[in-house]
């Protein structure tokens, strides 16, 4: 092979790793989060259509058996997970008294009592009639439990996202029944009002929220049982501005470009070398 050739072939190996470098760069970039309702408002496109769901017109009912399944036809989003409820407990609930209320990955893991008659909860999934590009909830009562609460969130079953995290790591300090998370039940502190926000640029259908939780996780501080609350929920299709959402990065993909970089970077180092 003559020198031309090599050169040439060096400049294109360079040229495809460059590409593939700028891909991930933009692969990391499709996800923002938001922890303001004004802020997640105003990034809509006006002419868009934001649908609402606050569970008002949904009866009272426990779905605790079999695969439970909660379809609203009047706004096409369907709710399920191994167990979950539409309470009427307003501690749940941020608009009216009614909310979706569950403990997404876990309960009484580290309680035999309630091991002997409650199974463990699944993560909580939301799904829509039609894809969209964004999605807010009102998350109520996060972090009330014997530990800090972590809540992860995965769109249409990709990696997760640190969202929400809430809460007095448990072994922190002595037990105070008046400190979200202290020491206590959930029933005996009523938490939080949070808001969170998730934006993609690509489009998704179906939204599943999870608790780091458990008696293995008991030694870094997190939950053993936390009963959450979801309600309100804002959320359509339609584009969007990204200038006052956080940029949540892909993991892996920064790893991969600094890689793509260092290769790149090589590659060059040997033609400077040769040429």
């Amino acid at each position: 092979m003559g020198k031309m050739s090599r050169l040439l072939m060096t400049f294109a190996r360079s040229v495809i790793l460059a590409c593939l470098l700028l891909g991930n760069l933009v692969s990391a970039s499709t996800i923002y989060v938001s922890y303001s309702e004004a802020d997640f408002l105003d990034a809509l496109d006006p002419a868009a259509s934001l649908r609402m769901e606050s569970f008002e017109t949904t009866p009272i009912t426990n779905y605790w058996s079999g695969t439970p399944t909660l379809t609203l036809g009047a706004t096409g989003v369907t709710v399920s997970a191994s167990r979950f409820s539409i309470s009427g407990d307003d501690r749940y609930a941020s608009d009216g008294v009614k909310a979706v209320y569950g403990v997404p990955g876990g309960y009484g893991r580290g309680d035999s009592n309630w091991q002997s008659t409650h199974n463990d909860f699944s993560p909580l999934n939301f799904s829509f009639s039609a894809p969209i590009h964004y999605f807010g909830v009102d998350v109520q009562d996060l972090g009330t439990s014997t530990g800090q609460s972590l809540l992860l969130a995965s769109l249409d079953g990709g990696p997760a996202i640190k969202l929400l995290r809430q809460g007095t790591p448990y072994g922190a300090a002595p037990p105070d029944c008046t400190v979200a998370g202290n020491g206590c039940f959930n029933n005996q502190f009523t938490g939080s009002s949070l808001f969170a926000a998730i934006v993609s640029e690509l489009p998704f259908s179906s939204i599943e929220f999870s608790l780091i939780e458990g008696v293995q996780a008991r030694p870094g501080g997190f939950v053993i049982d936390d009963s959450v609350g979801f309600d309100n929920l804002r959320f359509g299709a339609g584009s969007f501005d990204v200038a006052n959402l956080q940029l949540v990065p892909a993991p892996g993909m920064l790893v991969t470009s600094g890689l793509g970089l260092l290769m790149f970077l090589g590659f060059h180092r040997r033609m400077g070398r040769r040429y």
